[in-house]
């Protein structure tokens, strides 16, 4: 074989990546506008639509049917929780806020949003987010799972049973839901390990079923009750 039809055939052999369909919704044209600049960038995001407000996104959403929307806080008044729900009910929900504070972050994750960033935090961050929802899996900001974290580990102390689920823990498992209580992104940890993303997610998935845990929150949550972050 031809060294030609050998490179063509490691393209043809190439698996292509899964691309997830995004719908982008901010009050904001400018918000929008970076939003819009920070994901089109990664091959594995597609920007199908943009909407300015919850009406038009509603539309939006039952028509397209994406894989996430981004959006911003203030697209839904505070006191909206049905409306914010209803579309939560239909497809992930990445929430942006410039001031994420308690009670904000309470009320979207009430609503059923599935992820909270921070406008000032890096792209990666955001990018991680968007694949974390579309992977079933939750996703807080690492100021916000530590504002959450610590109102929660107040009214519940760890148990016996939590102890002996920890020790059912692999030692790479271990060190995957320490790195998650840091709060490092999958790619951060896949670096750390120096093990792939995928292999990362593998672990955390193996993680959640010894814990009895349902998503990554609830992992972090643990872990800062057995106080594995203080080591």
């Amino acid at each position: 074989m031809s060294a030609e039809a050998a490179r063509v055939k490691d393209i043809q052999a190439a698996p292509v990546p899964e691309v997830h369909r995004v719908v982008i919704c901010d009050a904001q044209e400018l918000s929008r506008a970076g939003l819009r600049t920070m994901l089109q960038g990664d091959q594995g995001l597609l920007i199908e639509a943009e909407a300015e407000g919850s009406r038009e996104l509603d539309i939006l959403v039952r028509r397209l049917r994406p894989d996430v929307v981004v959006l911003g806080l203030d697209t839904y008044a505070r006191d909206d929780l049905a409306a914010l729900r209803s579309i939560a009910e239909l497809v992930p929900l990445v929430m942006l806020s410039g001031n994420w504070n308690e009670q904000y972050a309470l009320y979207a994750l009430r609503a059923g949003v599935r992820g909270l960033v921070h406008k000032g935090d890096r792209r990666q961050v955001l990018i991680d987010a968007v694949r974390t929802v579309t992977d079933g899996e939750m996703f807080l900001a690492p100021p916000l799972t530590e504002q959450l974290v610590t109102r929660m580990v107040r009214r519940a102390p760890a148990t016996r049973r939590m102890h002996d689920s920890i020790a059912a823990l692999t030692e790479r498992e271990h060190s995957v839901l320490r790195s998650l209580a840091l709060g490092m992104s999958t790619e951060e940890i896949a670096v750390a390990l120096f093990i792939s993303s995928a292999t990362v997610k593998s672990h955390i998935s193996h993680m959640l079923n010894k814990l009895g845990l349902r998503d990554r929150v609830q992992a972090v949550v643990l872990a800062h009750r057995m106080g594995l972050v203080d080591d």
